[in-house]
């Protein structure tokens, strides 16, 4: 910890204050640069890692989403580092856990993490430059590449491409993005709040240089600049890099950004938006609603906390009360509370899914309602109790964790933005607040919602023609500018003069002095980490039998981790289906001996998480080489590991499936539609490795668009469904619970393992050994999935189970920083493309929001190609070999330690198999580059790449590359 007293200066820094923070255990300083009024906070939590980061006031005034574009272009190259992609370069060079720069409503920060400090030094000496002195403000092109430019299409016309433009494509036709933002226009009317801070790609396109030259010089200035340090660091050296680039920027003019003012009190009862609804589905019954209040000020974080915790009583499973009255009423039938608290005036949110417009004002009035009676009798302070406990314990939990110095980071640089200073909640203070003011709840729901004078409502409404209708006003914009460079003799001529040279400067070198010029590090920095733990692999005597065990011993802050497996390879693809549904369904169904709720407030009691859901491993592409489970976990106190074990048996042995909770369980599949858009990359890349090996016909019946389908078609038509689903969740249940012998996990400590196996000695288990299933591979046709969207997700799968798993990594980096990166990124505007590469030998070729299609699979078709006559020479490879390995460099927890153990066992992997791969690593040659090359060419020529697509339905039929459509 440091010595520093308040008042003390350290390298243009003053020291203004210290705080603590003993939930998290851990004390954070405020500092002020003296020569510019810049501000540092310094965090003395040490997680094995360190935390820089810095971050500005950036208040949007339109939906240009000019601070979003910004953030992309300073990463283009600064003065001092003159690549194009300098980042890019410095993770190729560098060890580090994370590094980023994320644009929110109020604020954008850039940030990293490392756990060697010459990396972090190198990275904040490079990352000081990019934002300080970046080359975007002298070098149009790189506006022209991040945030929009128009093309030639190669027909006579027009196209709008950039790497923002189609990024906020993609969120722009989300129902969820749709209905954020419209609730934003209404509840802050009057602030940047109102805006788009991502941007509306309609107004991306009205974005000017000029505009965006201008703003980046009002708001990336020294004094409104904020920087944050966290971990075990030296001071001297890092304190001076920001003292010297903060002295040497010119004094700016004018007075910089202020916080936010507060958003007078409105009250908005008729917001509307609508999306563009899949055609398989059903106008009716699809609306989404959402009624917010504003929290106040935001001067009492507290008050945030405490609503977090008034959400979990109120409505955390079908049961609980407010859940209970607004589902009894038939107006929807997906309901929740929360809290969202990015703003500078928190808000708490009450939605409800799969409903009608005309039910808005009623769901308002059965909230209000149903919360005057909890006013006027009172809530129920057991339960409230139990709730707090339990918030203190997930604070402790959050305090084992190796990502509390960004998680202070977080906070510290919210309250900062938002407020003018800084203060991190105490996780704690919500037991004294109720110990002073018995009706400290009961009053903030009075005060803050049945008292409200600031709300909103809003309808998110499904529509058969939206999309059409803004694809039909973008067709009509490009028509005009088409028909305007055409009216200008040589202006369409120039325009494809320009985008020649734009595409020549992307796909340029750098200049080889530039690249030698950047920070890095080299193989002999690098320290061998040791060899790390397996897990003990035995058994455990229960009544009548003994099943097998995993364990992991090691004293973990006092929580463990214990539960029970279920083979899943057992299974077909129809009983895979309901092994789906089982796993987002136990935890919340009720037992024979109590209900949802008494669970509820049982798992309180215990304080515990009780997480189920897919393990999975595997070494090899076969269906002898993988292991799948049904997990059914309890993280708890040690103390209470004792009955937290009954409860698991409880809820496998007893569990009921109940049609009402069942009902509303399998109401909504908003949420997974969205993932599986959201991630169309992994989406469409599962969709073609089902063709190639078991595992991912395995994956695809556990996760993929026919099980999509059928929960669409169980949330449609509960009432036609029900009795098969049940049905099948019994015979689930059945195989698995009662005649299965199962595998017991335990990660913790020696005295509660002690208590899970004594408790486990008590229990009956079944004796079936599992007899795996194998399951039918897809065929090879291209497949395509169809959404409502403008942008795609393009995949290319081969099986190289031959080539070393390590070896196809290494060249997967080279490729995603070098290959892809210039062509599908920078020259064909996708958000992004990457190579990845699995344990058991799938390589996967990906892009993500991609205007292209057809330009995209000729990359990946010439990548054997470009990487043979581009083959990295012994320093590139050098290079390659420190960032790969910081994956086995990542700092963890005990806890953490141990779930990576056990992945490490479901993949059939040990330590000392750990240790040869990173031999592997570091012995890495131009060889291994040139038979990665050679296998790829081999199975393009023998027609065995498969290729999926999730995207528009127009570009797809128009790429002509595919044989299977249907939506998704």
């Amino acid at each position: 910890m440091p010595t520093w007293n308040i008042g003390d200066c350290l390298h243009g820094f003053r020291v203004e204050r210290k705080n603590i923070l003993p939930h998290l255990n851990a004390h954070y300083w405020n500092l002020t640069h003296e020569k510019t009024g810049a501000a540092l906070y310094y965090s003395d939590r040490d997680d094995g890692q360190m935390v820089f980061s810095v971050g500005f006031r950036t208040l949007p005034e339109d939906d240009t989403g000019v601070f979003h574009i910004i953030e992309h272009s300073v990463l283009d190259g600064s003065e001092s580092f003159r690549l194009k992609q300098p980042f890019v370069n410095l993770m190729k060079t560098s060890l580090f856990v994370s590094l980023n720069a994320v644009t929110f409503p109020d604020k954008t920060f850039y940030y990293f993490i490392s756990s060697d400090e010459r990396a972090f030094m190198n990275m904040m000496t490079v990352y000081l430059d990019a934002v300080f002195h970046p080359l975007a403000l002298s070098d149009r092109r790189i506006f022209e590449k991040e945030a929009w430019h128009l093309e030639p299409d190669g027909e006579g016309g027009v196209r709008c491409s950039g790497v923002v433009f189609n990024e906020m494509q993609d969120s722009d036709s989300q129902p969820a993005s749709r209905l954020y933002a419209q609730h934003n226009r209404q509840l802050f009317p009057d602030l940047h709040y109102r805006f788009i801070s991502g941007g509306d790609p309609a107004a991306i396109r009205t974005l000017s240089y000029e505009r965006f030259r201008e703003t980046y010089a009002r708001f990336y200035r020294p004094d409104n600049a904020v920087f944050y340090l966290s971990g075990k660091i030296g001071f001297d050296e890092e304190l001076s890099e920001i003292d010297r680039v903060l002295s040497g920027l010119q004094t700016p003019q004018g007075t910089p950004p202020a916080p936010a003012p507060l958003q007078a009190p409105v009250v908005s009862p008729d917001g509307a938006v609508y999306y563009q609804l899949n055609s398989s589905e059903p106008t009716e019954g699809n609306t989404l609603l959402k009624f917010s209040c504003v929290l106040g000020d935001g001067s009492r974080p507290e008050e945030a906390l405490a609503f977090s915790v008034l959400g979990r009583y109120l409505a955390e499973t079908p049961e609980s009360p407010l859940s209970r009255a607004v589902l009894a009423a038939g107006i929807g039938l997906d309901f929740s509370m929360g809290v969202m608290g990015g703003y500078r005036q928190p808000v708490l949110s009450f939605d409800l899914c799969k409903s009608d417009p005309e039910n808005a004002e009623r769901f308002r009035e059965i909230i209000l309602d149903t919360l005057r009676l909890f006013v006027r009798d009172g809530l129920n302070r057991e339960r409230l109790q139990n709730l707090i406990n339990d918030h203190e314990v997930i604070c402790r939990r959050q305090s084992l964790s190796v990502r509390v110095g960004f998680t202070i980071m977080e906070s510290l640089l919210r309250s900062h933005v938002q407020l003018g200073d800084a203060a991190a909640p105490d996780g704690m203070i919500i037991r004294e607040r109720l110990a002073e003011n018995p009706r400290y709840f009961e009053e903030l729901i009075e005060k803050y919602v049945l008292n409200s004078d600031h709300w909103a409502l809003t309808r998110c409404i499904p529509s058969r023609t939206v999309a059409e209708e803004k694809r039909a006003a973008t067709d009509a914009w490009l028509a005009s500018e088409a028909q305007r460079l055409h009216a200008i003799p040589g202006a369409y001529e120039a325009l494809e003069a320009h985008i020649a040279a734009l595409n020549e400067y992307l796909l340029a070198p750098d200049d080889p002095a530039a690249v030698a010029a950047l920070p890095h590090l080299s193989p002999a920095d690098i320290a061998i980490p040791p060899v790390c733990r397996d897990v003990e692999v035995g058994s455990i005597r229960t009544e009548g039998q003994s099943i097998p065990s995993i364990r992991y011993l090691d004293e973990t802050g006092g929580i463990s981790v214990a539960g029970l497996l279920f083979d899943l390879t057992t299974l077909n693809e129809d009983e895979l289906f309901y092994a789906r549904c089982l796993s987002d369904a136990l935890a919340d169904l009720p037992t024979e001996r109590h209900s949802v709720e008494q669970l509820s407030d049982r798992g309180l009691e215990l304080n515990a998480l009780l997480p189920t859901g897919l393990w999975f491993g595997a070494r090899g592409t076969a269906a002898a080489d993988f292991n799948a489970y049904l997990y059914f976990l309890v993280n708890v106190p040690d103390e209470k590991m004792t009955d937290a074990a009954a409860l698991v048996y409880e809820y496998l042995t007893e569990v009921v499936l109940d049609r009402a909770v069942l009902r509303h369980l399998f109401s909504n599949t908003a949420f997974l539609r969205a993932n599986m858009i959201g991630g169309g990359s992994a989406t469409a890349l599962r969709l073609a490795e089902a063709s190639l090996s078991e595992v991912g016909a395995f994956l695809k019946a556990w996760n993929g668009p026919e099980v999509l389908h059928r929960l669409t078609a169980l949330a449609n038509d509960f009432d036609g469904h029900a009795d098969a689903l049940i049905a099948g969740l019994r015979a689930l249940c059945d195989k698995l619970f009662a005649r299965q012998r199962p595998l017991s996990l335990f990660i913790g400590s020696a005295e509660a393992y002690a208590a899970w196996e004594r408790s486990l000695a008590a229990l009956r288990f079944g004796a079936a050994e599992p007899v795996r299933t194998v399951l039918p591979l897809a065929d090879r046709r291209a497949k395509a999935l169809t959404v409502p969207s403008e942008v795609n997700y393009c995949a290319q799968a081969y099986c190289l189970a031959d080539l070393p798993a390590v070896t196809t990594v290494l060249v997967a980096n080279y490729l995603n920083n070098t290959y892809f990166w210039d062509e599908i990124r920078a020259k064909g505007g996708a958000y992004g493309a990457s190579v990845s590469a699995t344990p058991y030998g799938v390589i996967g070729l990906t892009s993500f929001r991609d205007p292209h299609i057809a330009d995209t699979y000729a990359v990946f078709d010439r990548l054997p190609d470009w990487l043979e006559s581009h083959l990295p020479q012994t320093e590139e490879i050098d290079s390659l070999i420190v960032s790969t390995m910081s994956r086995y460099l990542y700092p963890q927890s005990k806890l953490e330690a141990g779930y990576a153990a056990v992945r490490r066992w479901l993949d059939g992997r040990t330590a000392a198999d750990l240790q040869a791969e990173i031999r592997e690593v570091l012995h890495t040659n131009t060889a291994d580059f040139i038979a990665f090359a050679d296998a790829l060419r081999t199975l393009n020529r023998r027609g065995e790449a498969v290729r999926a697509v999730l995207g528009g339905d127009k570009p797809i039929r128009a790429s002509g590359l595919f044989e299977d459509i249907s939506e998704l």
